[in-house]
């Protein structure tokens, strides 16, 4: 084979393969550099309905699940989005629950709280199986308790300069425990179980002692600074 046929087959090849990646970028919508919106009349049929509320849940280190809640609490659209260019639906799971409702806050390993918009109050979806979740009562949870975001102010979750107030929740408790009125940010330590919360009126600390006491049974004594005497 000579150079020049080998060349016109190679530019051929390579033409073939730049016309292939244009047609497959074509169906997402390139708004800047380095910035791409893909609509979702591009993505899986399944995600192209209402969807009412969303929670992301890692189900090991390569694997990234989207649950989109759906036809107000009666399903949850399952989606692998670990490759964000190549999105995959991977279930449509009956959970039938009583109304609709937004994620929360973890609740426990593979457990998810939520809390239902028509005020009958939280509920735990286990995620144990991440293709099939399961709806539970909050009894059935793992933690000894909750610190959440009132009700009232749930719009305000993702704006955290708005203050809010916080409830901490218990279990099989059939209201709050405690209330942290007007919290601008919440930081919670894994280790201890340790949760601030800034507000209006300053700090405010709710310590785990139980967390606090499995710790210290497993780890070295700790001290506040080196130079403490």
């Amino acid at each position: 084979m000579s150079i020049l046929g080998f060349t016109s087959r190679s530019a051929g090849f390579l033409l073939g393969v730049v016309l292939i990646a244009q047609s497959h970028l074509c169906e997402a919508k390139t708004i800047a550099e380095g910035l791409v919106i893909v609509p979702e009349n591009k993505l899986p049929q399944q995600a192209q309905q209402q969807g009412l509320a969303m929670d992301l849940h890692l189900v090991n280190p390569a694997t990234l699940y989207l649950y989109i809640e759906q036809d107000n609490g009666r399903q949850i659209a399952i989606f692998d989005v670990s490759d964000p260019g190549r999105i995959k639906f991977k279930k449509l799971s009956e959970i039938n629950a009583p109304a609709a409702f937004d994620f929360v806050q973890p609740a426990g390993q593979s457990l998810e709280m939520i809390r239902y918009r028509d005020g009958r109050g939280t509920a735990i979806i286990d995620l144990t199986k991440p293709k099939e979740p399961v709806l539970k009562a909050v009894g059935a949870a793992t933690n000894s308790y909750y610190i959440v975001p009132v009700e009232e102010n749930k719009a305000n979750t993702q704006s955290p300069s708005v203050p809010q107030d916080y409830e901490v929740i218990e279990p099989l408790a059939s209201h709050a425990i405690a209330i942290v009125k007007g919290v601008v940010q919440q930081q919670t330590d894994e280790g201890n179980g340790t949760t601030y919360l800034l507000g209006t009126q300053g700090l405010t600390v709710i310590r785990n002692i139980s967390a606090e006491r499995k710790l210290a049974a497993t780890a070295p004594h700790w001290t506040n600074t080196i130079d403490d005497k």
